[in-house]
C-alpha cells in the first residue's frame, strides 16, 4: 500500500511540474451533483487538466473532483456525513462538430460515509470505479463551460 501512495505522489509532482509550464491548461471550478439514491444532492470543487498541453496526449483531459453530499430519506434530512473524491481521465470526441462536445472516460472513486443512520458510527470508506460519459456546451466568449 505504501508503494502505491509513493507512486501517486511522484505522478502528482510530475504532472504539477508540467502543469506549471502550461498554466492555461489547468482550470478550476465548482459543480453540483445529483445521486439517484438517498445521497441526493451534492456540492463540490473540481480541477480539469488538459493533458494535451501537459503530457502531449491529444484529446485527453484529467479531472479531479471532491463532492460533499446532503443525504435525505423520503425528503427528510438524515444524520449522515457522505463525501466522494474522484480522479478521472476523459477522452474528448472531436469528430462531432458544433456547440455540443461529447466525452467518455473512466477513473477511480473514494467514497466515505459515517453516521448512526448508516448503522455504524465510525464510518466506512470504499474504493470504486467510475465509467462516465457526457457533453460540454460550447458558449462563445463565455468564462464558464456547462456540462452534463
Amino acid at each position: 500500500m505504501r508503494r502505491w501512495w509513493v507512486g501517486v505522489a511522484v505522478a502528482a509532482i510530475a504532472l504539477g511540474a508540467r502543469a506549471a509550464e502550461a498554466q492555461r491548461s489547468v482550470r478550476f471550478g465548482v459543480n453540483m451533483s445529483f445521486a439517484s439514491d438517498d445521497r441526493n444532492f451534492g456540492l463540490g470543487a473540481r480541477v480539469n487538466v488538459d493533458l494535451e498541453q501537459v503530457a502531449r496526449w491529444k484529446n485527453f483531459e484529467g479531472v479531479g473532483s471532491f463532492d460533499y453530499f446532503f443525504p435525505s430519506s423520503k425528503g427528510q434530512p438524515i444524520d449522515v456525513n457522505y463525501w466522494e473524491l474522484n480522479a478521472n481521465g476523459l477522452y474528448k470526441i472531436t469528430s462531432v462538430k458544433g456547440s455540443v462536445l461529447p466525452y467518455v472516460g473512466s477513473g477511480l472513486n473514494v467514497a466515505h460515509g459515517s453516521g448512526p443512520a448508516l448503522g455504524y458510527g465510525g464510518g466506512s470508506t470504499e474504493l470504486g470505479l467510475n465509467l462516465l460519459g457526457g457533453v460540454r456546451f460550447k458558449i462563445n466568449n463565455a468564462r464558464i463551460t456547462p456540462f452534463a
